[in-house]
Formats: structure tokens, C-alpha cells, sequence
């Protein structure tokens, strides 16, 4: 059994915006990275709310692969939250050093916090208003619609109405909370275009400012001119190069600024208009960044942090004398103030010890923090009926809670290894006693050799975006590299009972190898185009090969072929719009498991197990609706299962009010 996530416990992303969670970095900056870094990103025709999706293992090969020194997060989104007890700490150290955050620094000032909206999964919070009533999201649940959420009433109206092929991307609000610029992505079969666009906030036809067929020039939104006549703008263009630029609201002019080459900068308009903040490198070869402000036509160029540390996502105070940024001098992401008046920079200030996975801030000078809720991965069990059908589960691991994940049975049914906190773990069923075994951090798990006492597991390759297959000793956790893939990660792998062979899909190969005489034999091949194979499930008894192949558009199918070679057979196909995930046999071979999700009417939005006849016919449910559902094991009994679930959290969007210095509030 396998699933298409590869080997990095965590489903296909399936659009931009996800892509950018994964990596803790900004649509944009994937975008950039995916045309001058080679970001592994994958693209299809598929009716479905994305036209580009990426798997989180080959995202982990490249960054591995780059080796680049790790950076803060922007400021839309973050993902990086401390932990309470390292918050306090800090404050402990500051306190005892004689550092003071700004917080500290404002007797008589009530600081009060209050969650005011918990968003659901399919919600990508862009930005609040002005005012601080209303929020911009990507309602996902929709295919990728820009809507509004009224914080006051906790109602929501969506802005656009896409069909299947267009998604909101980005968006700002107008000086007086009117209006909204924003980005829509257009990917139809013969047309890839990008507007920017502005509509009422309290809906209306939107107005295009700006639209460019092609597959990378785009303008973002960076802030509007406190006239609300102009918007800075951020241009891509084709080659890999960009500047900074007005947009006339009236009627669409650009009036260049700055051309930053193929630099990246984040950027911010000052509240007056005057200046421009950006962050960049000091030099070519710094990796770490500074952060920089420059007049608004491009002149005087002013130095306004310079530290090793990368220092970087500079946002202006609403009444424009500080500008906060993000730094990790002291070892820990924060957010940092700097005074900036008259044209010249003051003493950094400390203003927060946990920046949250993003921060707006409203004109009153309230920020408005996004973190991530309670979530994870665990292991799931439950017991099967004569028919099939599953019972309630509950929590197999519970030493792990929302950390473990890669559940896979021994062949004797007596032991179960799973992935924990970068570990490896075997735990004995009977006793419930967990062991580490003593590897290095595990790569993907793909099943048990018959000898009990080692497992399959692959690793990215150091360069490139092949794999290293290896057998680890689940006694010394010594590996031996039994073979590489120079080429691809695999997309789904799995070892016969004799474990002599091993099954891997690659985008356009279904590959068998054979470990004794170091031969591989491609069983099936496809062009490089829309066509690919993912999951790969061997039958109990070693004979049949099950695996998902997709056709393009909706259309995937469950195939069966003999696991010698030979011709295979379709025992399923399916035109609904969903994912297909993971693959496993029950022990008499009778059926094929499956786990699907997607926005079908009959395979619903939750990730849902169903059985297949491996004769061919109908898809059977089985009762099991999870968030996720992935690595479906059922024990040699038949009676029971194990399973993965990624119960990940929603957003939380926070507000802090009073954390500013005196004399940042608006004027």
C-alpha cells in the first residue's frame, strides 16, 4: 500500500497558496523560486481548483538540494509559533538582562487580546481593512473565490465567482475600505492570463485595472497612495525580472519606480505615501537580508537595519514614524520596531516574541495575528464487521498525540512502525510498549521485509530529485542502501511479501526491481504529459499490482496488473472531480481499498475509505469519513485496521491591541 504524498506525511498541495504554506513563504516567492530554482511544481488540466499542485517530499529534496540558510517567514502567511514556555523564557532573559520589550515599555497601557474568528480549512486569510471590521480570504471551498468576512457580525459574501479555472490570489484594501485590489489567476485550456482587479467590497462588478496573457507576468498589489488614486505595484515579467511600479486607478497607467532584477523583495508603502520599505540582501552573496527604505520615485536610498541576522518583511506603524519587521537575531523569530522619522532610522526595539503565521495591522494601530489552530497527524484504529464496514476509531497512538503518522502493520500483525517527532518508532501491539529505534530522521516508510526485524524506507537524495532505497535495522537502525533512483521521487512504493522486489510509480513509469539481480524492468510507460501513476498497493500474496492512474481532467482509474508483467485491467474509473489517495488489499485479496476526497457528489469533501471489488464493479463505502484518511492497514485477522488521519487545525485570527508605543497610534 502507498499514497501520493510520497514519503513526507502530508497530502498533495494542490494549489499556489498551499505550496506557499508548505515552504512558510508567500505565493509569489513560489512562484519565483519554481522559474529560477527549479521548485518541483507539477501542472494539469484538471477542472478542479487549481491548475498546479506540488508533493511536500520533492518540496523537501529541493530545499535539501539548495542548501540555503534558513530564513524568517514573510508577512503573508507565517506559519512559525513558539512555544508558551520558550515565550516565557525570553521574557525571563530579557527582563534579567535588562531588555525590555516595547510592551513593557507602556505603564497605565491595558494590553488585551481576543480571538475574533476561527476560520475553516478551506479559508486563506489575505488582509484586513482600514477599519479592522473586514477581512479578505480565498474560500477555497468554492474553488478559490475572493470573499469578505464582517468580523463584527461574523457574516461572509464572496466578491468573485469562478468557474472551476480562476482563483483569487491576492488583495488589498482601499485608504477608505471601499474598495479591494486583487489578483485573478485565469488557467483555461488555451488561456493562461492575470489580471488585477478592483470590486466594492460590498459586491459589484469588478473593474480590471491591469491584464496580461501569459503563463508568469502578473502584477501584486504592495498598497494604495493615501488618496486612494494609485496602487504599488509589484511586476513580474516573463523573464525573471521585476520592478516596482504605480498603477493609476483611473486609467491603468504604470509609472516605474525600481527595477530589482530577479530579486525578491517584500514591500511597504508608508501611510503618507513618502516612503517605500523593502527588504533585500546587502550584497550578491548574503544570503540573510536588511531592510532598506527609498523615497517613492525611486530616489535616496536609505540603510535603515543592518545586522547578520536576516531581517526582513518590514509593514509601517499606521501613523508611519516605525516600521515593524521580522527578525531571528536573537535565535527565535520575532517581531522587531525601528523609529523612522524625518528620514532617519532609531534604535530596534523588540515588540513581540511570537509573530504568529501572519500580522496586519488597522489603522488604530490593533495587529491582527493569524495562528494556526490545534492540529496534526495521528494513528487511528478500528474494527471491521463480516461486511466490511468500519466502526467509530479512536486514537491508536496516544503518546504522540498530533505526531504521529506512517502507520504500517509487521507481517505477522504483532508490531506497528510509525513515524513521531522526526523518529521512528516500532510499538508492540499486544503491550502497547513503544521503542525508538535509533536511525536518523525517517524518510518514508513503505512496509516490512518478512524477516520481522527491518523496513523499507526511502530518503531524498542529497542532489537531485531521486531516491535512496534503504533497509533499516529495526533492532541497530543501521541502513543499507539497497538501490537509488537517480531521477524522481517515488510516488508510491511498495515491497513484496518476499522481499525480494520492490513496486514504485514515478509521474510516467510504474517500475519493478528486483534487489537480488539489481535489474529494473519498467512495467508501464506514458509520455510526459498530463497521464501519470500514483499509488502503488501488491496483493497479500505477491501476484497483483494495484495502482491509480490518471487520465487527466477528473477522470482517474484503479487498475490491476499482474505483478510479473502483462497487460493490465481497469476495475474502476471515476469522472468525479476528487483525489485518490492511498491504495491497500484486504487479506483475501477480494478488495481494493481506496481513499478519496474531493468536492464529487458522491465522494464527498471528507477523505473517505471505500473497498473495490479486485473483480471489477462498484465502489463501496465503508463507513469511514475522516478529514484525511491515508495508509489504510488492515491486521492479518481481517478484524481490525489502522490508519493515518491529518486532523490539521483551522487558523485562528487573533487581535492585540495596545502594542505599539506611545505615540504610534493613528493621528
Amino acid at each position: 500500500m502507498t499514497d501520493n504524498r510520497h514519503d513526507s506525511g502530508h497530502p498533495r498541495l494542490e494549489s499556489w497558496k498551499e505550496i506557499g504554506a508548505y515552504l512558510q513563504r508567500d505565493v509569489r516567492t513560489a512562484r519565483r523560486w519554481e522559474l529560477e530554482e527549479g521548485l518541483p511544481v507539477h501542472r494539469h488540466s484538471h477542472k478542479s481548483r487549481s491548475s498546479v499542485y506540488a508533493y511536500p517530499a520533492e518540496l523537501d529534496a529541493w530545499r535539501m538540494s539548495r542548501k540555503v540558510v534558513p530564513e524568517p517567514a514573510p508577512v503573508r502567511p507565517l506559519w512559525k509559533i513558539p512555544a508558551f514556555a520558550v515565550t516565557l523564557l525570553l521574557c525571563l532573559i530579557m527582563v534579567g538582562s535588562g531588555m525590555r520589550t516595547i510592551e513593557a515599555q507602556q505603564p497605565g497601557k491595558a494590553k488585551t487580546s481576543r480571538q475574533v474568528w476561527v476560520t475553516r480549512r478551506s479559508d486563506s486569510p489575505l488582509n484586513v481593512s482600514p477599519d479592522g471590521r473586514h477581512f479578505a480570504f480565498v474560500d477555497w471551498s468554492t474553488g478559490g473565490d475572493l470573499a469578505v468576512r464582517d468580523l463584527t457580525t461574523g457574516t461572509e459574501h464572496r466578491l468573485t465567482k469562478n468557474t472551476g479555472r480562476e482563483e483569487a490570489e491576492d488583495a488589498m484594501f482601499s485608504p477608505d475600505g471601499r474598495q479591494i485590489a486583487y489578483v485573478w489567476q485565469v488557467y483555461k485550456e488555451n488561456e493562461q492570463r492575470w489580471d488585477l482587479s478592483v470590486i466594492p467590497v460590498a459586491g459589484g462588478n469588478p473593474r480590471t485595472l491591469w491584464s496580461k496573457k501569459s503563463p508568469r507576468e502578473a502584477l501584486w498589489p504592495e498598497g494604495w497612495t493615501p488618496d486612494g488614486k494609485q496602487l504599488l505595484v509589484y511586476h513580474g515579467f516573463d523573464d525573471r525580472t521585476a520592478q516596482l511600479e504605480f498603477l493609476s486607478i483611473q486609467d491603468g497607467v504604470l509609472h516605474p519606480v525600481r527595477s530589482f532584477g530577479k530579486e525578491n523583495p517584500k514591500v511597504s508603502l508608508s501611510p503618507d505615501g513618502h516612503w517605500i520599505a523593502y527588504d533585500h540582501p546587502p550584497d550578491a552573496k548574503a544570503s540573510a537580508k536588511d531592510v532598506y527604505v527609498m523615497a517613492a520615485d525611486g530616489s535616496r536610498e536609505i540603510s535603515v537595519i543592518q545586522n547578520p541576522a536576516n531581517d526582513s518583511d518590514p509593514i509601517w506603524s499606521p501613523d508611519g514614524s516605525r516600521i515593524l519587521f521580522r527578525s531571528n537575531r536573537d535565535g527565535r523569530l520575532a517581531l522587531w520596531s525601528v523609529p523612522f522619522v524625518n528620514g532617519k532610522p532609531g534604535k530596534e526595539e523588540l515588540v513581540k516574541t511570537d509573530p504568529g503565521r501572519g500580522i496586519w495591522i488597522s489603522r488604530n494601530g490593533t495587529l491582527y495575528q493569524m495562528n494556526p489552530g490545534i492540529g496534526g497527524t495521528n494513528i487511528y484504529r478500528a474494527e471491521l464487521d463480516a461486511n466490511g464496514k468500519v466502526s467509530t476509531p479512536a486514537i491508536a497512538v496516544k503518546n504522540f498525540i498530533n505526531k504521529s503518522n506512517a502507520p504500517f502493520l509487521s507481517p505477522d500483525g504483532q508490531y506497528l512502525a510509525f513515524r513521531a517527532e522526526d523518529s521512528l518508532l516500532v510499538e508492540t501491539l499486544k503491550t502497547g510498549e513503544e521503542r525508538i529505534v535509533p536511525t536518523e530522521a525517517p524518510g518514508g516508510l513503505w512496509g516490512w521485509f518478512p524477516d520481522g526485524r527491518s523496513i523499507l524506507m526511502t530518503r531524498p537524495m542529497q542532489q537531485g530529485l531521486g531516491a535512496n532505497f534503504l533497509r533499516i535495522d529495526l533492532t541497530t537502525g543501521k541502513a543499507e542502501s539497497l538501490f537509488q533512483n537517480q531521477t524522481h521521487l517515488p510516488w508510491g512504493v511498495s515491497l513484496s511479501p518476499d522481499g525480494r522486489t520492490v513496486f514504485y510509480s514515478e509521474p510516467s513509469r510504474l517500475v519493478r526491481f528486483d534487489l537480488e539481480t539489481q535489474r529494473e524492468t519498467e512495467m508501464q510507460k506514458v509520455g510526459t504529459g498530463i497521464n501519470s501513476f500514483y499509488s502503488v498497493a501488491l496483493s497479500p500474496d505477491g501476484k497483483q499490482l494495484a495502482y491509480i492512474f490518471w487520465t487527466g481532467g477528473p477522470t482517474h482509474s484503479i487498475m490491476i496488473v499482474p505483478a510479473s508483467g502483462g497487460t493490465p485491467r481497469e476495475v474502476f474509473r471515476s469522472d468525479e472531480i476528487t483525489r485518490y489517495n492511498s491504495l491497500g488489499w484486504t487479506p483475501d485479496q477480494k478488495y481494493v481499498l481506496v481513499t478519496t476526497g474531493g468536492v464529487g457528489s458522491t465522494l464527498n469533501a471528507k477523505y473517505m475509505l471505500w473497498r473495490i471489488p479486485a473483480s471489477g464493479g462498484t465502489a463501496e463505502q465503508t463507513g469511514l469519513s475522516l478529514p484525511d484518511v491515508h495508509f489504510p492497514q488492515i491486521h492479518p485477522d481481517g478484524r481490525t485496521m489502522f490508519f493515518q488521519s491529518n486532523d490539521t487545525g483551522v487558523n485562528e485570527i487573533w487581535v492585540f491591541e495596545n502594542f505599539l508605543p506611545k505615540g504610534n497610534a493613528a493621528k
